[in-house]
């Protein structure tokens, strides 16, 4: 059974509705990042786009997956099992209200249930955001840089040097710069 250790994470502008999401993945030494740019989404709905696309990019379902997400929002209904009772419910809390990001919560559920189906399993566990966790750093990074992007970025980094050296470069630095001016 591959063992593979993923780090995401999601970010969002309020303002602007403009937020990117990215996860690092690491297994067999290899390093993989993944983020891209969303439009009118909130920080929530970019978390949850960042672990689905984590979990659609790792086509052997029959893998370990432990998940390292800043995003209590989508780790605790998953690992507390609350997510599965939502969908008995279709959705709706106690109120008769849609629950809020609905269709990734469906998604979320298809793509669990291929792991499952598949002999694999999926872990998720907190971190604390901004503390110092090399790896979601880096995926807190590209999160905010997809901000400005519409693009799918996907690169293989297996040098941590390079990395560093990424996100030392102007336009990472410019991006950082007109976020900030935006808030």
């Amino acid at each position: 059974m591959l063992k593979i250790k993923i780090w995401t994470d999601g970010s969002a502008n309020w303002k602007t509705g403009r937020g990117g999401c990215a996860c690092v993945i690491k297994y067999d030494g290899k390093q993989h990042i993944l983020s891209k740019g969303l439009r009118n989404t909130r920080t929530g709905r970019a978390e949850l786009h960042a672990i689905l696309m984590a979990l659609k990019a790792i086509k052997k379902k029959d893998s370990q997956i432990t998940i390292y997400s800043d995003s209590q929002y989508c780790v605790k209904p998953i690992m507390e099992k609350w997510l599965w009772r939502w969908r008995e419910d279709r959705y709706f809390d106690a109120n008769g209200n849609v629950r809020p990001n609905r269709d990734l919560w469906e998604e979320m559920v298809i793509e669990l249930n291929a792991f499952k189906d598949g002999n694999g399993s999926v872990q998720l566990i907190h971190v604390k955001g901004h503390s110092g966790v090399h790896e979601n750093e880096i995926a807190d990074g590209f999160a905010d840089y997809s901000k400005f992007s519409e693009d799918e970025i996907e690169t293989d980094l297996s040098d941590a040097d390079m990395i560093s050296d990424l996100f030392e470069k102007e336009r990472f630095t410019q991006a950082r710069d007109l976020q900030a001016s935006q808030t």
